[in-house]
């Protein structure tokens, strides 16, 4: 190859390089762009879901406001227009009537002012079906079933008061066939009775626990969409600053080259050996090399960021699907349990069996009245956990025990039993309470779940009588199905942060001398943080514990210290129904060990990468080298060889000249 040609082919090859640079980067940054669009529109569409879902869930909340709203008016005031509206309600949130425009704006309240309806109508749709196409989850649409579901006990008491106010009421099956004058005072006083407001709560619990997952599922996808949207914009501005590099550099070799073009000593001075020229003569090599690893280290900050995004997205739905499943279990346990009793106290022969019981001083008592009275309990429960009952009179005084060995066997006392006041009042009808841990005489007592019904007679309150149910039996055989690996678990724990199920962690609680050798974590661990861990102080709540304890449920998977001392990520809950708290916990560094396992084979093959590529850029410009070298020994040669055959030929000449 000529000077000339060496030179052009130097020129050409510099500016494809500087070319190849502009355009690579340009490409990236347009995906990089492209992608960020993306997500920010993913985060505002996430948002947007977040928004309709809360707007539906307020919307039952109101609608269900509305329907006692006017149930009441029509019971007050006989007005059969507000029974109109009540059944328009009702068949709009079954799909059977239009909706109006932005129901979940003010209505009702428009309507029940001038008689018209402030908005025209759309389609009809199924609130569930609604809720649906709105993308909630399986569980969101759960939560709205359970208070669908709950909402039946409020019907059944709306249609007697409606039933009275026609002269139609209950015979003593249960059956509307008896024909008396109407009673509007008897259907006003239901729909303001304790029990109506009792079934009212317990629709607004699970709309609540709806609401709280909406936004707590959310708010997770949302802040997970914006730490994606962070590393984005950092590699962005990482392109931006390399692409302003290489542009510095195109418009420094082009002024040099359009500056030089003429310049034959510079390119010669370019040709002339040695590595520092060789370096520049190939920086399009080098550059090139620089472009690929840069390349490597972003793959390498948007692998790990998927890495980190994909490991807790499934972390945190392992940990929903778990508490959420157990939960479930344990709840429907409760409630299985509640109908049982219900069931069973408003059978004819319970009362008549409690009425007879109470109507005699105990040591009068026959024997198989006792025994009457048992077998009818346990006809009915049928829990293993089921240990018990006590009888109590009006005035709060032990009455009778039946206990396994037929006696009463713990000291008995009220004095933590929250709801005693309201069943001695009627107020209500069943009372859970979980078990407690006051350290003095009453713990054998209050060790029990203690489920509490008044018997009534005329009207009147003449005693209560408390089940009593084991935990260790109840709450640890369902919650023991919610671990997670070697390290998860799913615990109980009362409205003191006391656990009320085993811990799966006893042997290592004793370890640390948090329990004693003959004990288990039931009303012996306080769920609270055993030693500073840079945020808590030592005996305060955990955060989980702070949390649930204000009613709170939330999940976190950033990490905090559980009541071991252990960072663990978690979520929790807080039922209000029957006051209980639950939690999911998973070792943090269990829950994570994927994550750093992958972060660190992906950190290792880039590491790697790079450097070969380093190895391979060195040995081809060393290659060069040798090339570029032997290449100017063979040009002196040849160099050689013409001066020596101008030299021949000029002897030649002369010679001829001569002769």
């Amino acid at each position: 190859m000529s000077k000339t040609a060496h030179k052009k082919f130097i020129k050409n090859q510099r500016r494809v390089a500087v070319l190849f640079g502009l355009l690579v980067s340009f490409a990236i940054t347009c995906m990089i762009l492209v992608s960020l669009i993306g997500k920010n529109n993913r985060e505002i569409t996430l948002q947007d879901e977040q928004s309709a879902l809360l707007a539906l869930g307020d919307e039952l909340r109101q609608s269900s406001d509305d329907l006692t709203k006017m149930a009441r008016l029509y019971v007050f005031s006989q007005d059969t227009i507000y029974k109109k509206y009540y059944d328009e309600i009702v068949k709009i949130r079954e799909g059977e009537s239009e909706r109006p425009l932005t129901y979940g704006d003010v209505y009702w309240d428009l309507v029940l002012a001038s008689g018209n309806e402030p908005r025209t109508r759309e389609r009809s749709i199924n609130f569930i079906d609604l809720l649906k196409e709105k993308k909630a989850s399986e569980d969101q649409i759960e939560f709205i079933e359970r208070a669908k579901f709950n909402s039946d006990r409020l019907v059944k008491i709306e249609i007697e008061a409606f039933s009275a106010l026609d002269g139609i009421f209950k015979d003593a099956e249960g059956y509307y066939s008896k024909r008396l004058p109407p009673n509007p005072n008897f259907a006003r006083e239901l729909l303001s009775s304790n029990e109506y407001n009792r079934a009212k709560a317990d629709i607004m619990q699970p709309i609540q626990s709806f609401l709280e997952t909406v936004r707590t599922d959310y708010s997770l996808k949302i802040y997970s969409r914006e730490k994606q949207n962070k590393v984005f914009f950092m590699m962005l501005f990482l392109i931006i600053g390399f692409a302003c590099i290489i542009m510095a550099i195109a418009a420094f070799q082009l002024f040099n080259l359009t500056r030089n073009s003429g310049d034959e000593l510079l390119e010669i001075e370019k040709l002339k050996p040695g590595l520092w020229n060789e370096i520049k003569n190939n920086w399009t090599l080098i550059l090139a090399a620089g472009i690929v690893s840069f390349g490597i280290i972003l793959f390498n900050l948007y692998a790990a960021t998927q890495i980190k995004d994909k490991t807790e997205e499934g972390l945190t739905e392992s940990l929903k699907t778990v508490h959420l499943t157990t939960k479930k279990s344990l709840v429907s346990w409760l409630e299985g349990i509640e109908n049982e009793i219900t069931e069973m106290t408003e059978y004819v022969d319970f009362r008549s069996q409690m009425n007879e019981v109470f109507s005699r001083p105990i040591q009068l008592l026959e024997l198989d009245v006792k025994i009457g009275l048992d077998y009818l309990v346990t006809s009915f429960i049928h829990d293993r956990s089921f240990y018990g009952y006590i009888l109590t009179d009006a005035n709060q005084n032990l009455f009778m025990s039946r206990m396994p060995d037929g006696k009463m066997d713990v000291n008995f006392s009220t004095d933590n039993i929250e709801d005693f006041e309201s069943l001695l009042d009627g107020n209500k009808m069943i009372s859970f309470e979980m078990p407690i841990r006051n350290n003095d005489s009453t713990d054998e007592f209050n060790r029990f779940l203690k489920i509490g019904v008044p018997l009534i007679k005329r009207d009147s309150v003449f005693g209560v009588v408390f089940f009593l149910y084991l935990p260790d039996k109840s709450f640890t055989d369902f919650l023991q199905n919610g671990r997670i690996g070697n390290s998860g678990e799913t615990f109980a724990f009362n409205s003191r942060g006391q656990m009320i199920s085993e811990s799966r962690f006893d042997e290592i609680l004793k370890e640390q001398k948090l329990l004693l050798r003959d004990q288990n974590a039931i009303l012996n661990i306080s769920l609270k943080v055993p030693k500073y861990d840079g945020e808590r102080e030592k005996g305060s709540y955990t955060l989980m514990a702070e949390s649930a304890l204000k009613g709170i449920s939330d999940i976190n998977i950033s990490g905090y210290t559980d009541y071991r001392g252990m960072k663990v990520a978690g979520i929790w809950s807080w039922d209000e129904k029957f006051g209980f708290g639950m939690a999911t916990e998973f070792d943090l560094e269990e829950a994570l060990g994927p994550q750093k396992y992958y972060k660190k084979v992906l950190a290792s093959g880039s590491v790697f990468s790079i450097f070969l590529l380093l190895v391979l850029t060195v040995l081809s410009i060393r290659s060069r080298i040798i090339a570029s070298e032997q290449s100017r020994e063979l040009e002196a040669a040849f160099e050689q060889v013409n001066e020596g055959k101008q030299e021949l030929e000029q002897i030649n000449f002369l010679s001829d000249a001569a002769l």
